[in-house]
């Protein structure tokens, strides 16, 4: 389903910089490994991206999100 930008609320709240949430070398370890083994795509611009669900058309300024959505990868939710 396609969302408009003008749909969503701006600015965004509830979010905070945490720049220290990951104290244990192990921990931040094991996440990198997590992030490493999500699917890495190339993007327009010529760099590599991961895709983690709703997809942005800036020029006709739409969200799509993809059938059977359900948020960020588990290793996300550490750090949201």
């Amino acid at each position: 389903a396609d969302v408009l930008v003008s749909d969503l609320q701006v600015p965004f709240s509830g979010f905070e910089l945490m720049p220290d949430a990951i104290l244990d070398e192990a921990e931040e370890m094991s996440m990198l490994s997590e992030v490493e083994r999500w699917p890495w795509q190339p993007s327009q611009s010529g760099r590599w991206k991961q895709d983690f669900g709703p997809r942005a058309n800036f020029k006709r300024k739409t969200v799509k999100v993809p059938e059977g959505f359900v948020g960020f990868p588990e290793f996300a939710h550490r750090l949201l």
